[in-house]
């Protein structure tokens, strides 16, 4: 089976009550939700939460059957598994335990945070991971803008003076390279993903074999600031999109 689990916690700290709070008139939590009701490689769809009643109130808009296909369910998380520092493992081991998935099963990624991901996109990620025996997970990634191999960590003081060294060691190193000879790197888009239900009970959210799907750029969009907030709301309006109807054109 495919399971798809969104996790929306209450508490936010970037942006306080965000995946409940209006964005062009419905929650966040809602769009994605309805994007998954219309995916058709989709068989459940799982709200994971601390808070079932506002969640519940928040899906409302987009339960009609006539939305589309599987409904939407609310699964009840523990606040202890709903704090900032909880890992996303610790969230999906709980999910997959209480809906007892199988280790055979497929487990979709959903975040709020990415509210123009269509049905489209699910499926094209579920299709990737269900006919390549090979992967563990599917990742949707962007290309990043600073290369790792040109950054750095602190490394201490020297006196008063803050040092740093390579992030990825001397051997890699290459601040002083142009930014065309160096490989292409990705970072993770928090778009859609997939990942084995075997690989989460092995203490993974993506294994070691990975496959790769590239975020549509005009809806890779996140909500993880007042200023992205406000960018995506606006794009939101001026296109008319609303959950479920988003123009791929």
């Amino acid at each position: 089976s495919t399971v798809a689990i969104i996790p929306c916690r209450l508490g936010s700290k970037g942006i306080p009550g965000k995946n409940f709070r209006p964005l062009a008139g419905y929650a966040p939590v809602a769009w994605g939700a309805a994007a998954a009701k219309q995916a058709k490689r989709l068989d459940v769809i799982y709200v994971s939460t601390d808070a079932p009643e506002r969640a519940k109130e928040a899906l409302a808009p987009v339960m009609s059957p006539a939305n589309g296909f599987p409904p939407v369910s609310v699964l009840a998380r523990p606040a202890a598994l709903a704090q900032d520092d909880t890992p996303d493992l610790s969230v999906f081991w709980h999910a997959i335990t209480e809906l007892h998935v199988s280790d055979d099963s497929i487990v979709v990624v959903l975040r709020p945070t990415a509210p123009f991901v269509s049905a489209k996109d699910i499926n094209e990620v579920v299709e990737l991971l269900f006919s390549n025996s090979v992967l563990d997970s599917v990742r949707s990634v962007k290309p990043s803008r600073h290369h790792p191999r040109k950054s750095y960590i602190d490394s201490g003081t020297i006196g008063s003076i803050p040092t740093i060294l390579p992030y990825t060691g001397w051997a890699r190193h290459a601040a002083n390279s142009a930014r065309q000879t160096l490989e292409p790197v990705w970072y993770s888009g928090g778009f859609v993903d997939a990942v084995r239900a075997r690989v989460i009970r092995s203490g993974s959210m993506e294994g070691h074999i990975i496959g790769r799907w590239l975020v549509p750029r005009d809806r890779g969009l996140g909500l993880n600031s007042e200023d992205e907030w406000l960018a995506v709301e606006a794009l939101a309006r001026s296109r008319g999109w609303r959950p479920g109807l988003i123009d791929l054109c």
